[in-house]
């Protein structure tokens, strides 16, 4: 395979992350998780759910899916909130 062909499927492989309906949701997870690591305090656990609760209103609300049509970008991003979620649950102890 060649370097084009290489960065080719990575570019895409990249858009099929950042296009996911569920990108905001990991985009603010990745953000808390940083929160929580260079400071002492850890973000509240209620700030996370209120802006979760808005995404899903404003999901419900646009009828906008939670899931792509790629299996494969719907599980690398399920399981990359999963793991961002686990390591807000670690920095709160």
């Amino acid at each position: 395979m060649s370097q084009f062909a290489v960065s080719t499927l990575s570019f895409m492989h990249k858009m099929y992350v950042v296009r996911h309906p569920l990108f905001p949701v990991l985009a603010l997870l990745f953000e808390k998780c940083e929160v929580a690591t260079q400071s002492i305090e850890c973000p509240s656990t209620e700030s996370f759910n209120s802006d979760l609760q808005v995404f899903i209103q404003q999901q419900q609300r646009d009828k906008k899916p939670f899931l792509s049509d790629n299996p494969e970008a719907n599980e690398l991003v399920s399981k990359s909130c999963i793991v961002c979620c686990l390591a807000l649950v670690i920095s709160y102890e």
